[in-house]
């Protein structure tokens, strides 16, 4: 199993950007510097980095130079580009001596608040030949507006002020919408306003959560935002969150689970791009159904594999005769209306997939889109660039996905660099096909994750290579067996016996594996994770003993094997453990001669206040003479 665990900085590599992708980029201004993040390799499987506000000068040098480099730095720059604090206190240097220290340790963002400091930056950016930066801005207009002025750059869209807890499903929508129309495909949040569900919906439509850190946090809370299924976090406590992704946790554990894309619905149970494959697919626990759809010469939708039928070019002939011919061979060539009519009281999702070569495909794709009121729950994706930049003009709020087929896997890294780095002109993801048994895949997944490009991978045809993608961190997948993916969609489910106890009082508990879904087993070889309690707690088989009293945040890790190369490890809580001293019984955090003292009194029916549980010193539940001979002999 390969162990993520890099700490600083290592690689500088050029990139092209093809001028199909980029075309406001100048030729001169193609070849870039990429700053990889390393800090995005830890134990979180697909990568998590970490971002800071770099401060002043001092500050940033101090930062650059620690233990664990942040992967990001957010500089908010006016006209000039010199360089300010978020309340816009001067910091005395300026975007291109920032640009200098950060040499290749980690990439900018840049916070923009106007149209004219946007423009400043990408045609500084552009001139000293850097692609590989980020804007970010809690205004979707002028991040449009950035985006435009430098396709190639990274949009990162703030919504740290827009909320306050986690976003229901409508508005989750409604950032998807937005983000796609402004190009972005990064949303930061506040603390708490990310969930592991949050990040899986969104990334279902190509977009990556950040999330935002206020003020200190201890370990506990660390842990707790490595396992909210954000892909960053924004904060101050680099080294706390790195250790947290490191140490607290196992190598290749699973925050964030793929969704299960059906390929061409289920076609292993029922005629494959049909409204019945569909429908199994939907059943059987897929969260998208893809599907491929050319355009018939009255300009129909169809869904089709190949783009001829019974030797026929589909898109030569009008619907009637595809259905005339359809009907006599027995085949199913449904229209996508007739999918989306089938499917008006589920919550499937698709990927629609134009291989249609018509320029009015994408126009037509649409109306049908409105009609149904489905553009909350339709991406689009294709192998040509064009199709999604006709999508673009008649959807701009829709999520899109550039196919890619065969590919170097011997250069992971380039592949991945010069992939993201594509899409991010067009504002949308890739789907990329497959190799068997890649040696680093996840390669390929952190660095576009760093880079705020989301990944599909298509098409698994067997459990193994759905276990390995899994443990590789990838999160879309798109197989013709997704009756068989909802079984590796595990969670570790632990429940505690008592959540408050008394010290050297032992806590049992029970660890399950439950499958979504399936059955439920027990999980063997669960270890214990307590964030700042070493030396206080004793694990044991079942259970686990607190020596000392307080508050804890108690997590619980286990691994699943796949074979002897591939392992992903799942993490559950947190539980809040609340661990008294026994025998305070005046609660003062001693145990002497004034608790035997008050608890004479009580039990001689004074009004005297105590805590019944730390006075309860044989664990019987009741209050009384065999209670105080215990607390005597341990007090005397």
């Amino acid at each position: 199993m390969k162990m993520m665990k890099r700490i600083t900085a290592v690689l500088i590599a050029a990139l092209m950007c093809p001028l199909s992708f980029a075309a406001a980029v100048s030729a001169e201004s193609e070849t870039a510097p990429i700053v990889s993040a390393e800090s995005s390799y830890n134990n979180v499987a697909g990568g998590f980095t970490f971002v800071e506000e770099a401060g002043d000068e001092a500050a940033l040098s101090a930062k650059l130079s620690g233990e664990v480099v942040p992967g990001a730095f957010i500089f908010y720059p006016d006209k000039s580009l010199a360089l300010y604090d978020s309340a816009h206190g001067a910091l005395g240097y300026s975007l291109e001596r920032a640009l200098t220290l950060l040499g290749s340790s980690s990439r900018p963002v840049v916070y923009v608040t106007d149209e004219e400091t946007a423009g400043a930056a990408a045609s500084f950016f552009m001139n000293k030949g850097v692609s590989d930066f980020f804007f970010m801005s809690d205004s979707l207009e002028l991040l449009a507006k950035a985006k435009g002025f430098y396709p190639a750059s990274g949009a990162i869209a703030d919504y740290r002020k827009a909320f306050d807890s986690v976003p229901d499903r409508e508005k989750l929508s409604e950032i998807v919408t937005e983000m796609n129309i402004a190009s972005a495909s990064v949303a930061l949040f506040a603390d708490g306003c990310v969930t592991p569900e949050t990040a899986r919906y969104l990334y279902g439509h190509f977009i990556l959560s950040w999330v935002n850190t206020a003020g200190e946090i201890d370990e506990a809370e660390a842990l707790n935002v490595i396992l909210s299924g954000a892909f960053a976090a924004v904060s101050d406590s680099t080294d706390l969150l790195y250790r947290a992704a490191t140490d607290d946790i196992m190598p290749n554990t699973v925050t964030r689970f793929p969704l299960n894309i059906g390929h061409r619905g289920s076609p292993n149970h029922a005629q494959e791009n049909s409204v019945e494959s569909v429908l199994t697919a939907d059943r059987e626990g897929a969260d998208v159904a893809e599907i491929d759809i050319y355009l018939t010469t009255d300009e129909v939708p169809v869904i089709h594999h190949d783009p001829t039928i019974n030797g026929v070019d589909i898109e030569g002939i009008d619907f009637a005769s595809l259905r005339s011919i359809a009907d006599n061979i027995g085949k199913s060539v449904p229209t996508l209306a007739e999918i989306f009519d089938a499917v008006a009281d589920s919550d499937i999702e698709f990927f629609l997939e134009i291989k249609s070569a018509q320029t009015n495909t994408a126009k037509r794709i649409a109306e049908v889109i409105r009609q149904y009121k489905m553009e909350s729950r339709c991406s689009i994706i294709s192998f040509s660039a064009d199709q999604l930049r006709f999508v673009k003009e008649v959807m701009p709020g829709i999520s899109r996905s550039l196919l890619v087929g065969d590919w170097n896997d011997g250069d992971i890294f380039g592949t991945a660099v010069n992939l993201s780095m594509q899409v991010r002109s067009e504002g949308c993801g890739f789907d990329i096909k497959y190799v068997i048994r890649p040696s680093s895949f996840d390669e390929m997944v952190i660095e576009a994750h760093s880079r705020g490009v989301a990944v599909a991978t298509w098409t698994f045809y067997n459990a193994q290579a759905l276990f390995e993608y899994t443990a590789n961190g990838s999160m879309l997948l798109t197989t013709d067996i997704p009756d068989i993916l909802g079984a590796f969609y595990r969670r570790l489910d632990v429940e505690l016996i008592s959540t408050e106890v008394g010290t050297g009082e032992a806590i049992e508990y029970k660890a399950r594996i439950a499958n979504i879904p399936g059955d439920t087993r027990k999980a063997s070889k669960v270890e214990v994770t307590v964030p700042g309690a070493e030396g206080k707690f004793t694990p044991d088989s079942g259970s686990l003993t607190f020596t000392e009293p307080g508050e804890y945040t108690v997590y619980f890790n286990h691994t699943v094997d796949l074979d002897n190369d591939f392992q992903y490890a799942l993490c559950s809580g947190p539980i809040r453990v609340s661990v008294f001293l026994k025998g305070d019984v005046n609660s003062d955090g001693r145990v002497g001669m004034p608790d035997i003292v008050t608890l004479i009194r009580y039990l001689s029916g004074w009004d005297v206040e105590i805590s019944e549980k730390a006075a309860d010193m044989n664990s019987d539940s009741n209050i009384g003479m065999a209670d105080l001979v215990l607390l005597i002999r341990a007090t005397v």
